[in-house]
């Protein structure tokens, strides 16, 4: 996927190689937003037509291997090795709730289009 050509090689590599899971959500056919989570415990929130990052998220003491935007934009839910799930409000960077009780590393968040949502 090619969102940012007034990026350079070096940009866009730092990005990916930093956020290795993406969600993106939509606006009809329009790519608006892209939530990453990354090695690096945090999250960011990325504006898709400009390619800047608009704020990032910290909470996690363990890498992030999921995440995913509710379909309102509201929302994002992002999982982790440190066992934990944690739902955050998009527009504000605010952890609204963390999810306790898995015995393992989580790997695997989803929601579905009418809002509910899973993970493994």
């Amino acid at each position: 996927m090619y969102l940012w050509p007034e990026m350079n090689d070096d940009e866009r590599e730092a990005i990916l190689r930093f956020s290795p899971t993406w969600a993106i959500q939509t606006q009809g056919r329009m790519l608006r937003l892209g939530l990453s989570g990354s090695d690096d415990r945090t999250l960011r929130i990325w504006n898709l037509a400009t390619g800047n990052c608009v704020r990032t998220f910290e909470g996690h003491i363990d890498r992030v291997t999921s995440v995913t935007i509710s379909p309102d934009g509201r929302h994002g839910l992002s999982e982790s090795v440190d066992k934990t799930l944690r739902m955050w409000e998009l527009a504000s960077g605010k952890c609204l709730r963390t999810f306790n009780g898995h015995i393992g590393s989580v790997t695997s968040v989803a929601i579905t289009s009418d809002g509910r949502w899973e993970c493994e």
